[in-house]
């Protein structure tokens, strides 16, 4: 069933994607007073999304090293001990507070898939598919055990990190100020977003030496590495008219939303900025 229900859900949007074209006439606005004639026209818009995703460091300190498959398990295991103390050249273990604590994600690409339902030039509903690969990186510390050493010189760090992807479906009432002067409209949307996440990978490098600290794919431990979350966004932004078939919009997003990942229950803000470019009007002079 959850195989079932992660497919369902991130095919819905590309289904949308190609039905709805084919059962709305698409029709062009322009900035002249509404009528009422063309507030009964509905005009569907989609396209592509692209920007960068600033996730809450809320839930990065999953791949820090703690719990059950931590560092320590890890390096301690006689194959991987022996490997490292080959390379390192001396006896080591893993140094008091050794581990991260404050881990935080890298700005991460976007990029997605829009698609709006526009009653009017003010007024629509909007969706959207985005899809963002995130890491985390930190180091941790190892204390050698050398004979002869300088105080702190016995410490040394190394790379640990974390990777996820994240799939973002939102649902959202869209409301645009058409401004007569200008070809800039502010806009905002609200509504709801629900956030797949799954774990690819969470490892540590210790010189030439790359080891898997945690196994995404393994049920064996029944860690949950992957799961949907709800949540509510907001988004402001600007809407440029080029000319009658085309637009761009660019906006900033706040994503207050729960983020499926481990034992986190938290509801964390996750940030977007993002360019909108819209692909209705290519064929829009095709017969």
């Amino acid at each position: 069933m959850k195989q079932l229900s992660r497919f369902c859900l991130h095919w819905f949007f590309v289904s949308l994607l190609f039905i709805a074209p084919s059962r709305l006439n698409a029709q062009g606005y322009d900035n002249e007073p509404l009528s009422r004639e063309n507030t009964r026209l509905l005009r569907f818009d989609y396209g592509m999304n692209m920007g960068f995703y600033m996730a809450n460091a809320g839930t990065a300190n999953y791949y820090n090293g703690t719990g059950e498959h931590s560092v320590e398990s890890i390096i301690n295991q006689t194959y991987n001990y022996n490997r490292i103390r080959q390379d390192i050249g001396y006896d080591f273990k893993l140094a008091s507070n050794g581990l991260p604590l404050q881990m935080s994600y890298k700005p991460a690409v976007m990029l997605g898939f829009f698609g709006s339902l526009h009653f009017n030039p003010k007024v629509g509903l909007h969706a959207e598919f985005n899809y963002a690969r995130l890491k985390a990186e930190d180091k941790f510390a190892l204390e050698i055990e050398r004979v002869v050493f300088v105080q702190g010189d016995n410490i040394e760090l190394y790379d640990l990190w974390g990777t996820e992807e994240r799939l973002d479906l939102r649902f959202s009432f869209q409301y645009t100020l058409i401004s007569k002067n200008s070809y800039l409209h502010p806009f905002l949307e609200t509504g709801l977003s629900i956030t797949d996440t799954k774990v690819k990978e969470n490892r540590i490098r210790v010189r030439s030496q790359t080891l898997a600290i945690r196994n995404p794919t393994s049920t064996y431990y029944q860690i949950r590495d992957y799961g949907i979350g709800f949540g509510g966004f907001g988004t402001l932004g600007l809407k440029m008219d080029v000319n009658e078939n085309f637009a761009l919009w660019a906006g900033y997003s706040a994503n207050y939303s729960r983020i499926n990942l481990g034992e986190n229950d938290r509801f964390l803000l996750q940030h977007t900025i993002f360019v909108r470019f819209s692909l209705a009007g290519l064929t829009s002079g095709v017969n």
